[in-house]
């Protein structure tokens, strides 16, 4: 209560600052006679405008010393700006009925008898209100008497071609009804008065248009200096961007195997899972029927996979970048597409330089290596490309590639280096072409865009012609957030957080914005990609799947926000359907869908959306979108818990992968302090959930089968990325790599307990409508003896199953480290390949060596760093688990070590909150934490017992002591190891 009283004390004391500063400029105090305003720095763009009119005496500025330059500017101040210039002896009042005898009036009623303005129809001028650039523009135009000349258009049209022929227009100004700043106002007036235009101006068509070109490279300079300003000197400054069948029938497809013509390959085999039939995503793995490519660390592997009595490795590839780094992979027709991330550092020459990036410490480019694999023992470099940015997304689409990157340009250079140099630049090895991507005035750009950065969007071809040529479309003012694609159109989303103009880079301003989507539309055509459409609608979107095309729809969901504290937030979620030939018409939608929940899962299906909204209670929506126009909710279903992801089993049966949950409000301990900080009821989720849902009655909806994996800390990769799941419904096949986590003791049990691993692989299922699911196995790449308790810190995750996958009749599980072969019909093991892990694996970072010891003889040691090894931190938790569990039924938790030796021990079961840093950071599941260091002389430990935390650890000359709570008889066992 306190900080928000001194908060509103601010803002007032702020707020009255502000109305200080207006009536000063009213009285045209002069602050800084003769000089510059204090807040118009050298590198503002229009400072030699501002200068200028300072210069002449027409613009004072506020009696603080400041101009605030980049504040809207209201139709009294504009006028007063230009009258100002034009007569200094202006006089009038009440020359309207908003305009008496204020400080303004002279200068309005002086531009009025001049016939310079009219007013509106109900004798109102309106003074307060900002100037739009198209009022601006007649205003300007009339008073200095500027060559209009009479046609078709709006009303606006002549004046603003009038200033079109001045070069009168800045840059900064992108739409007709853009309100103008003080200083762009400045621009304007100097432009016309001084008669020296040295700087690039808009044109009419550019405003005009709704997709407009830069025109010249003198614009682009101009547009990426003002940014830099805005950047990097406007004070308080805050960037707000944010850097992801045929057409007409349903998007999804219910079984993905290929048949396969080869004698010696699979008669079937899976492939990545994707969210449209014929658009191929790129994945960490992907298999032919016969080998098995897959991206590790800073190589790609090829294995022969089928037969599975066959199975062999081959020498991983090594390429020609030592600083790439590969992140996912396709396979296409004998071609391996690997797309990954390079870099390039100023201290580091080896690698060849494609833009001038020399002077900035590093800059991420995004690489393709295209491989000839007709022989996968001797892969055949035929293609490599790279380009400047980040990588987004790729689809691909029979013989194309589609890639989208997104480059936020150095603009910062500009003071010593060309504006070539800062265009994104790219090099290709087939075509031999390297330099810019696209020229200055091929570049696009959107008007109103919050962020300068570039979005590439490039179709490569898979064959190895020499003249197929990458087709390439750049556009400024749009980065890039979630991809989707039909077999038709590329869709590219960005969320955009709209902000007062006055307040945008206003660090003191409140945290109140309006979050938008807008959607950039590509139209693809055998590698070719044409910019066809841009659309926006409200709130922002979950992933890939909040987004479909349908016949002439495209449909989008969405959930909005009101504030951004834990208190008081609105969520409301919505449905929009689009005109996808022209994005900026909304045919129908469906708007706050479940108020004060937000989605968690969407999935379209032909004729109906799916969605699943969440906050302790999992309502499961069908929504009817066969007309457009007309969307509607045909039905929903409350059960416990959620689906992150939806996946169709046929047209009228829906499989949800999410969590189990337990309402917080039905439980007694832990609930209090989050009930106070949500101020509502809210669900602690549980263990994995998967369900079938029946939609054969749209209005009632029902949960058919359901299936519960493991309690709270059970997780699979499938959650969050549906390539992790294999399904095929004829085969009733349904794999996913899952890691497993278990209470033992449940009797005290409130729901936010999380339990301990007890197993890591993957689940293999049976699926059909008439038993539900039916587990069939479990398979692992763990040793048997491997105990999943020390999971949490000492895991070796070279051994944790990344992908499932099948090759005719025997089913695959991939590890960083390892394949396993086993029979589909009854999981048996064939074969294994297990090689030397040297790199990082793909979900995280290297694991730590497991090798077990005898518990009962492990001494605790160190190495000649006074830091301790794996196995002393592994033979720590051993001695204090075993007197946990077999004393006190508390199990143990995570003991990471550090650089000098210590490692923090924790174990126990019902900590207090809220005493010693230390202690109080505890959660509620631990009573105790020790600095362990085992070359220490005497007693080295951490007392958390006077915070009720129960218990004291304590080491002594390498062993081991739990000391028992003071409440107890005192005794001190001894545990050592």
């Amino acid at each position: 209560m306190i900080r928000r009283v001194l908060f509103f004390i601010f803002i007032s004391f702020f707020s009255f600052g502000m109305i200080f500063s207006v009536h000063a400029e009213s009285n045209n105090t002069i602050t800084q006679e003769g000089t510059v305003f204090n807040d118009v720095v050298k590198e503002h763009p229009y400072v030699d405008a501002v200068s200028y009119l300072r210069a002449q005496g027409v613009i004072q500025g506020y009696a603080d010393g400041t101009f605030m330059p980049d504040q809207t500017i209201n139709r009294a101040e504009f006028l007063k700006i230009v009258m100002g210039t034009l007569d200094p002896k202006a006089q009038g009042e009440n020359c309207f009925s908003d305009v008496k005898e204020e400080w303004f009036a002279k200068y309005v009623c002086s531009a009025k008898a001049k016939g310079i303005i009219s007013g509106y129809e109900d004798g109102s001028f309106k003074p307060d209100r900002n100037i739009f650039f198209v009022e601006a523009s007649k205003i300007v135009s009339k008073a200095f008497a500027l060559s209009t000349s009479a046609g078709s258009g709006q009303w606006y049209t002549p004046f603003v071609k009038a200033l079109e022929k001045k070069k009168a227009i800045p840059v900064s100004i992108d739409y007709m009804e853009k309100s103008v700043t003080r200083s762009e106002m400045a621009e304007m007036v100097y432009r016309l008065k001084a008669g020296k235009v040295t700087k690039a101006s808009k044109s009419f068509a550019a405003l005009s248009s709704k997709f407009p070109q830069i025109s010249s490279c003198d614009e682009l300079q101009e547009k990426l200096k003002t940014e830099d300003y805005r950047q990097n000197y406007r004070y308080g400054r805050v960037m707000y961007s944010m850097e992801e069948a045929a057409p007409s029938n349903a998007s999804t497809s219910f079984e993905k195997s290929v048949s396969a013509g080869s004698e010696d390959s699979a008669s079937s085999y899976s492939q990545t899972n994707t969210q449209v039939e014929g658009v191929d995503e790129s994945d960490i793995i992907k298999n032919d029927g016969k080998y098995i490519y897959m991206v590790e660390g800073k190589t790609a592997r090829i294995f022969e996979a089928y037969p599975p009595e066959s199975l062999t490795a081959f020498d991983p590839l090594s390429f020609p970048d030592p600083q790439f780094t590969p992140q996912e992979l396709y396979i296409s027709d004998g071609k391996l597409v690997i797309i990954g991330t390079t870099y390039f550092r100023e201290s580091n020459q080896s690698s060849e330089k494609i833009a001038p990036w020399g002077f900035a410490p590093y800059q991420s480019r995004t690489k393709i290596y295209v491989y000839d694999v007709a022989n996968p023992s001797t892969p055949s470099l035929v293609r490599e490309s790279e380009f400047d940015g980040n990588f987004v997304s790729s689809r691909r689409i029979k013989n194309h590639v589609y890639l989208v990157t997104s480059v936020y340009p150095s603009y910062y250079i500009l003071k010593d280096h060309p504006i070539e140099d800062v265009i994104p630049q790219y090099k290709d090895s087939l075509t031999g072409v390297s330099g810019q991507v696209a020229t200055c005035s091929d570049i696009s750009y959107f008007p109103r865009y919050q962020s300068p950065s570039f979005l590439v969007v490039a179709g490569i071809p898979l064959d190895s012609t020499e003249g197929s040529t990458i087709e390439r479309e750049v556009y400024m003012g749009a980065s890039a957030n979630t991809v989707y694609s039909s077999l038709e159109n590329l869709y590219v989303s960005l969320p955009e957080y709209n902000y007062d103009e006055n307040v945008r880079y206003d660090m003191f301003a409140p945290s109140v914005m309006e979050a938008s989507t807008s959607i950039y539309q590509f139209k693809l055509v055998d590698g070719k990609i044409r910019f066809s459409g841009r659309g926006q609608v409200s709130g922002t979107v979950l992933n890939q799947f909040s987004m479909d095309e349908n016949g002439d729809d495209f449909r989008i969901a969405t959930t909005t926000r009101e504030g951004w504290s834990m208190r008081g937030n609105t969520l409301k979620n919505h449905l929009f359907i689009l005109d996808r030939n022209n994005l900026e018409t909304i045919r129908g939608k469906i708007e706050n869908i479940a108020p004060g929940e937000q989605i968690y899962s969407v999935r379209f299906v032909g004729n109906r959306a799916y969605m699943v909204t969440f906050k302790n209670t999992d309502p499961f929506f069908v929504i009817d979108v066969s007309d457009g126009a007309q969307p509607k909710i045909l039905g929903k279903l409350k059960i416990p818990g959620f689906s992150d992801y939806l996946h169709p089993y046929d047209e009228n049966h829906i499989i949800g992968f999410g969590k189990e949950a337990v309402d917080s409000l039905s439980t007694t301990e832990g609930v209090e302090f989050e009930t106070t900080i949500q101020e509502s009821n809210f669900a602690w989720y549980q263990g994995m959930k998967m369900a079938v849902f029946d939609v054969t009655d749209v209005s009632n909806p029902k949960e058919m089968f359901k299936e519960v994996i493991g309690d709270r800390g059970t997780t699979s990769e499938l959650l969050y990325n549906h390539k992790a799941l294999l399904f095929d419904k004829a085969k009733g096949l349904l794999a996913f790599p899952l890691t497993v986590a278990e209470i033992k003791d449940k009797t005290s049990h409130t729901g936010s307990e999380y339990g301990i691993p007890t197993f890591v692989g993957a689940y293999v299922y049976k699926l059909d409508l008439t038993d539900g699911f039916t587990l069939r196995g479990k398979i692992t790449h763990f040793d048997a003896s491997y105990n999943y308790r020390y999971a949490s810190y000492n895991y070796p995750f070279q051994k944790v199953i990344g992908r499932v996958l099948y090759l005719g009749d025997y089913l695959y599980t991939v590890s960083h480290g390892m394949i396993k072969a086993n029979r589909l019909n009854d999981l048996g093991q064939v074969s294994a390949l297990q090689w030397e892990v040297v790199d990082d694996p793909w979900i995280g970072y290297p694991g730590i060596d497991s090798t077990s010891i005898d518990s009962t003889s492990a001494i605790m040691t160190t190495d000649t760093n006074n830091t301790l090894r794996n196995n002393d931190v592994k033979a720590l938790l051993d001695a204090i688990s075993e007197y946990s569990i077999d004393n006190s039924g508390a199990l143990p938790s995570s003991i990471p070590s550090t650089e000098n030796g210590q490692v923090a021990a924790v174990i126990g079961n019902d900590a207090s909150k809220g005493q010693a840093d230390f202690c109080s950071e505890l959660v509620p599941t631990y009573i105790a934490a020790m600095p362990f260091d085992p070359t220490a002389e005497g007693a080295h430990y951490t007392d958390c017992s006077d915070y009720n935390t129960g218990y004291t650890v304590i080491s002594i000359d390498n062993r081991v002591t739990i000391a028992a709570p003071s409440a107890d008889s005192g005794e001190t066992i001894n545990v050592t190891r």
